[in-house]
């Protein structure tokens, strides 16, 4: 008999009205009118205020389906293995898609590029550097040609004879020797522009050497994960082939069911092994067990703890 979906009393299909005081909606007809029990008044199944709104929900489930596990769409027991079957494949294509995401050489490649976009930034700052100190060095080679030609100038002038007077001789004397010091000083600053220029340019080899080093692993990792990817495509491509076959041989409502439930939980259907879900693996109890021993072969179980799709075996335990 139908109950009644906000009180769960049983409803009277010819006369819609309920073998106790109700005032709500059938489940499978129109509404109907509080009526009086023929007889002693039944006991209201609603717990008391305050009382677990899950025993609610529970009996309310319960009138409306059966039993507490047993759902409304049905499949022969062969479809509902091959629902393990979908499950298997289903859990194949999710392995397949962690590893295409999770493969090593992916992250070896983000580590070696971000290697490689430190050692241009690093190329770039020591060409800088050179360029800064090839310009310093050609400034102090020309500092020292000036101070030079001005040396043998005044020596050529000391060597003519053409000075006569002692003073005028005595200072181009002391000129030349302030621009020989001048000339060592400026010869000092030539010979550390070059030592930097050369450490400089050291440096800049090193990581020229450690960029071609870098895009050959990288060339080489680029290979074994594209041979990677395409081995998981291959894998996924047969996989994919073999859900679509299992896929046909399942009604299409409770193909829809599961894979609501597999968007859900990541796992829609599980098998009923000795008494155990394998989806949450958590025993069912005396009563569940006792429904789905009760239920038609064609019922569509679900696990009362995880709501999944359970599928009898030979090992159910039942």
């Amino acid at each position: 008999m139908p109950a009644c979906l906000p009180c769960a009393w049983p409803v009277d299909r010819v006369n819609q009205t309920t073998r106790g005081s109700c005032s709500g909606l059938s489940s499978n007809g129109p509404s109907h009118r509080p009526g009086k029990p023929p007889g002693p008044a039944r006991a209201d199944p609603r717990p008391a205020p305050g009382s677990d709104r899950r025993l609610w929900v529970t009996l309310l489930a319960t009138a409306l389906s059966g039993g507490a596990n047993v759902g409304r769409v049905k499949a022969s027991p062969e479809a509902q293995l091959r629902l393990l079957e979908l499950a298997d494949l289903d859990a194949e294509l999710a392995r397949l898609d962690h590893r295409r995401r999770s493969l090593p050489e992916i992250a070896q490649l983000e580590q070696v590029d971000a290697r490689a976009g430190e050692l241009r930034d690093g190329i770039v700052m020591a060409d800088t550097e050179l360029g800064d100190l090839a310009r310093e060095q050609s400034r102090a080679e020309r500092d020292v040609e000036q101070v030079r030609a001005r040396i043998d100038r005044d020596r050529a002038r000391l060597d003519s004879g053409q000075v006569g007077a002692a003073r005028e001789l005595e200072n181009l004397q002391s000129e030349v020797q302030s621009l020989l010091r001048r000339q060592s000083d400026l010869e000092e600053v030539v010979l550390d522009a070059m030592e930097r220029r050369e450490a400089a340019q050291g440096r800049r080899d090193a990581l020229a050497a450690e960029q071609d080093t870098l895009g050959q692993q990288s060339a080489e990792l680029t290979t074994k994960r594209d041979a990677a990817l395409e081995e998981i495509a291959e894998q996924a491509a047969k996989a994919g082939t073999a859900r679509a076959a299992v896929a046909n041989d399942i009604p299409p409502d409770v193909l829809k069911l599961y894979d609501r439930l597999r968007e859900q939980q990541g796992v829609g259907a599980a098998a009923l092994r000795a008494g155990r879900c394998e989806g949450c693996h958590l025993a069912l109890n005396t009563v569940d067990l006792r429904q789905i021993r009760a239920a038609a072969p064609d019922e569509i179980i679900r696990c009362e703890e995880c709501r999944r799709i359970l599928v009898r075996t030979p090992d159910s335990g039942l």
